[in-house]
């Protein structure tokens, strides 16, 4: 992933704490 990049992040509370779940590039 760039930092040029568009992404959306689903974002899901996990034991060890929030992690990014789910990343697409969007077209």
């Amino acid at each position: 992933i760039k930092e040029n990049d568009e992404v959306t992040f689903e974002l899901a509370e996990g034991k060890k704490g929030i992690n990014a779940v789910n990343v697409k590039k969007i077209a």
